[in-house]
């Protein structure tokens, strides 16, 4: 489990950081973007099973469109949370959440092949 979170840490904070270095509206410095990273990947680790079981019909029903915005509430609550970073606008949350999942898929795919 702590593996877990240690990749999903490490995953997140990069790609947090691209988008900060991209995009205007990723704010904060380094530490609390750091922050936000550890807020994610706690919060993916130990609720977004709870969520996404409870957006399974709703994932159903969409084809899997509804795990974006699964990812995204997830993203709204570290934000939330953390003190210092900050993402403003919708659609930057909705492609950061995008980046999040393909960083995720990516990650948890080379280590399944490397074990």
């Amino acid at each position: 489990m702590f593996s877990k979170l240690f990749y999903r840490f490490f995953t997140y904070s990069a790609v947090i950081l691209v988008f900060s270095a991209i995009f205007s509206g990723v704010k904060g410095g380094v530490p609390s973007l750091l922050f936000l990273a550890l807020i994610l990947a706690v919060i993916n680790t130990f609720l977004r099973p709870l969520f996404s079981l409870l957006a399974l019909p709703f994932n159903l029903v969409t084809f899997g469109i509804a795990g974006v915005f699964v990812n995204m509430i997830t993203l709204v609550i570290a934000d939330g949370i953390s003190g210092g970073a900050r993402i403003h606008g919708f659609l930057l949350k909705i492609f950061l959440s995008i980046a999040i999942i393909l960083a995720d898929g990516f990650v948890r795919n080379v280590r399944k092949h490397n074990k």
